[in-house]
């Protein structure tokens, strides 16, 4: 193959991805269908919680038959003298000619709770914790989200980079041509030529090393968003580099947002309120239940009456019914201790949840705004590095300088370049970190 198609396979083999769609795929990763899964899963619960709260209704039928063949039957059998009037018993074997009957049976029960405490603090437990599951579920999307975001723009910043040390490599070539010129006119040592091939060769195996980079980067991209780990990703620009850095808004501001939005809190609040239903419901042991229940009965011998008459062989029964564990061994008692221990640590891991949230808003404000201000410093550093190149390089064509001198500029030029790129993915990154400790990462505007 020429290296024009094969330029042009490789061409055709790459995947652009927004940063639209790497957080809508990251959101249906697997740790996110994983948490989708328990979340079903507890929803399931709640209708196994509701059911025995509802009527509960069995029927049933059936038909038979038995044969019985013929058969011989020894049997004592007792004989009185006329004269004497004692009786004697003697063994007489009796034969029973073959028999058979049929049965038919039908029969309909509805029984119904009436009260049973345990039942329905049973369901509010469930319940609360399908509301925790749904919390948790909309957590881990976050979070997956949140790392979907920070892969692509990983891969982003790659990118970038590879392309700076391109142009890098652009000038050392340039700049080795430009020694080789001098050299030839006499104006330049044979040294300075030397030392330009050899920057060279530093900045070209710089390259190769950011080449490997990036395909680290889109393999982890790929990974977390569920597609083939050989994926040619490119990180498409999102046009968020070069915006307005900072995010205003105060401490108060994000705690109440995260009050209001953050999953986890809302998961842990669920799980009080599944502990406070758990200690209802072992209380429920204390008192009795009611139930009612309703029974209808049809059986025959034969198909007459059983299908042709509906007014015989029926039978009705119903009645209500109360069931109370008057005495449990204290079993109830160490059943509601327990349930008000996990009562307790639900409440304790509720508030601590409240304060990490508190610690990690402040982290990650504070971040944010150093960030911010590093991204501008990072900025003005570059405008200079530039500016120096700019003045070497002019003097180097001039011959009033060596190429060591237009070597530091570069080279300063890109340190200066990568670490502003670094700086203001650092800040897209923080901000989306807070976005999701006050739980509007992915909300509409």
């Amino acid at each position: 193959m020429s290296l024009a198609g094969f330029l042009a396979a490789a061409a055709l083999a790459q995947s652009p991805v927004t940063l639209d769609q790497a957080r809508e795929q990251a959101r249906a990763n697997t740790q996110a269908l994983v948490a989708a899964a328990n979340r079903e899963s507890a929803d399931a619960a709640v209708m196994a919680a509701r059911a025995p709260l509802l009527p509960q209704v069995t029927a049933t039928a059936g038909a038979g038959a038995q044969y019985a063949g013929p058969q011989t039957f020894v049997q004592a059998v007792p004989s009185v003298d006329p004269s004497s009037g004692e009786t004697t018993w003697s063994q007489v074997a009796i034969d029973v000619q073959p028999s058979s009957r049929t049965s038919f049976n039908a029969s309909v029960q509805v029984q119904q709770v009436l009260y049973d405490a345990s039942r329905w603090a049973a369901f509010a437990q469930a319940g609360a914790q399908a509301e925790a599951a749904r919390g948790q579920e909309a957590e881990d999307r976050g979070a997956a989200e949140l790392e979907g975001i920070r892969r692509f723009y990983e891969l982003l910043k790659a990118q970038r980079t590879q392309l700076l040390l391109q142009e890098r490599v652009k000038s050392s070539e340039e700049l080795l041509e430009r020694a080789k010129a001098l050299f030839v006119a006499g104006r330049m040592k044979k040294e300075e030529e030397i030392s330009a091939a050899v920057n060279l060769g530093t900045d070209r195996m710089a390259l190769l090393r950011q080449d490997a980079a990036v395909s680290a980067a889109q393999a982890n991209l790929a990974a977390w968003l569920a597609r083939p780990a050989t994926d040619q990703l490119v990180a498409q620009d999102p046009g968020t580099l070069s915006g307005e850095a900072r995010l205003a808004l105060s401490y108060d501001q994000a705690l109440e947002q995260a009050r209001g939005h953050r999953p986890q809190l809302q998961a842990y609040l669920a799980l009080v309120k599944a502990a406070r239903s758990g200690v209802d419901s072992s209380s429920a042991g204390y008192l009795p239940s009611f139930a009612a229940y309703g029974r209808y009965d049809r059986s025959g011998a034969d198909t007459s009456p059983f299908f042709t008459d509906p007014t015989r062989q029926n039978a009705v029964s119903a009645g209500v019914s109360i069931t109370w564990n008057a005495f449990s061994g204290f079993g109830t008692e160490a059943q509601v201790a327990q349930a008000r221990a996990a009562l307790r640590k639900a409440e304790l891991t509720y508030a601590q949840a409240e304060r990490d949230v508190g610690a990690e808003l402040r982290r990650g404000l504070a971040d944010l705004d150093a960030l911010s201000k590093v991204a501008a410093l990072s900025k003005s550093n570059a405008d200079l590095a530039r500016d120096g190149l700019t003045l070497a390089t002019s003097r180097f064509q001039a011959g009033d300088t060596s190429t060591l001198q237009v070597r530091d500029a570069q080279v300063k030029l890109t340190q200066a370049e990568v670490s502003l790129l670094e700086s203001r993915v650092d800040v897209e990154i923080a901000r989306a970190a807070l976005e999701r400790s006050m739980g509007t990462l992915g909300a509409a505007p």
